[in-house]
């Protein structure tokens, strides 16, 4: 019997709670699938280091990362296998959305494993409905990388930018982005527009690792929740979707799970 592939989602599909951590069964479920030899994959919007530390804290082992977003693809020992950066061609328009959203939302650039915080929210806003959480982590933030513009326009590993914003700016965010050529931009949270390669993807990543092993179809199971995660769960059969997922996941998934461990009624031993 082949191996078996799976490519799973983090937040919101293996972390279902992040004040509890990962249900027992989940991670019991996990560690059955890598004993029974197959392969286990986490693809996340996360960048590696911060991934790591989060697996690291959980016990969890995996085989392959995606992260961010799929602009990277890396082995269990942190070799680069795939980085789908952000064309240099672009840089000077992307500096310009960053200066004119900058003190307005909170920006975050990742260049491969390094994350750089350049901008936050200045002050609260009065004149739009409060949001929580973006004023929690964004509203006058500490350390900002303030020599952030060097390394927009030359670095090439700039693979993903992040917009924390309050909801009544995103379609005006969105519009912006949406001139920028050779990009892809997506809402990967209620809160949150992401910028990257338009060939950059939790998709394109699972093709990748696909093309190098030759993994036929149907031995890949791939889990999500988002919409970041739709791509991947409309490509494959065996797919995956946690009911407490967004409804476009929702639709793409071909069966609907309260967990992960649900997974295992669908598998052949």
């Amino acid at each position: 019997m082949s191996k078996k592939w799976w490519f799973s989602d983090y937040d919101g599909t293996i972390l279902l709670d992040s004040s509890e951590g990962i249900y027992k069964q989940d991670l019991d479920f996990i560690n059955k699938w890598i004993r029974n030899n197959n392969n286990f994959v986490i693809a996340s919007g996360r960048n590696r280091d911060d991934l790591k530390n989060i697996l690291k804290t959980n016990n969890l082992i995996y085989n392959y990362l995606i992260t961010n977003n799929g602009a990277m693809v890396h082995d269990k020992n942190d070799k680069v296998i795939l980085h789908k950066t952000i064309s240099l061609e672009v840089r000077k328009d992307i500096l310009k959305l960053i200066n004119k959203w900058k003190d307005k939302v909170g920006i975050q650039l990742l260049f491969g494993n390094e994350s750089l915080t350049v901008s936050c929210i200045k002050n609260k806003r009065k004149d739009v409905e409060p949001n929580q959480m973006v004023e929690l982590h964004w509203l006058k933030v500490n350390n900002l990388s303030l020599n952030f513009e060097s390394k927009v326009l030359n670095d090439k590993n700039l693979d993903t930018i992040k917009f924390y914003s309050y909801l009544e700016d995103l379609d005006c965010i969105e519009k912006d982005f949406a001139i920028i050529k050779n990009t892809r931009y997506m809402q990967t949270y209620y809160f949150v527009l992401e910028l990257t390669n338009k060939e950059a993807s939790k998709l394109d990543g699972i093709k990748e690792i696909q093309k190098i092993f030759n993994i036929k179809e149907n031995d890949i199971y791939v889990s999500g929740d988002g919409e970041n995660d739709i791509e991947m769960l409309e490509a494959f059969q065996n797919s995956f979707v946690v009911s407490s997922g967004n409804k476009k996941a929702l639709k793409a998934g071909k069966h609907v799970i309260d967990s992960i461990s649900d997974i295992k009624k669908y598998v052949e031993e």
